[in-house]
């Protein structure tokens, strides 16, 4: 299963070496999800405030679910400050 994953702030360090600008094309099986994509990039669920697949919001509670094919999955920091 092929996605595109965007990275948005400070998980843009996050991304690997081919990454282009805030995103990578990635092929990482079937039945991804969205806890699945944060868990490979090592990004703590409770780091994360937003969550689009194809420019959608993905609220908490259908985060376990699979992504489609081709999905743009973007993920947002809680953001921290004062």
């Amino acid at each position: 299963m092929a996605i595109t994953v965007k990275l948005m702030a400070g998980f843009m360090e996050l991304l690997p070496p081919e990454a282009e600008g805030n995103s990578v094309s990635m092929d990482l099986g079937q039945g991804l999800s969205a806890h699945a994509v944060m868990a490979h990039f090592g990004i703590p669920r409770t780091e994360v405030h937003l969550v689009l697949c194809d420019g959608k919001a993905i609220p908490p509670q259908a985060r376990d679910d699979a992504l489609p094919d081709g999905a743009e999955l973007s993920l947002w920091p809680v953001l921290h400050g004062g």
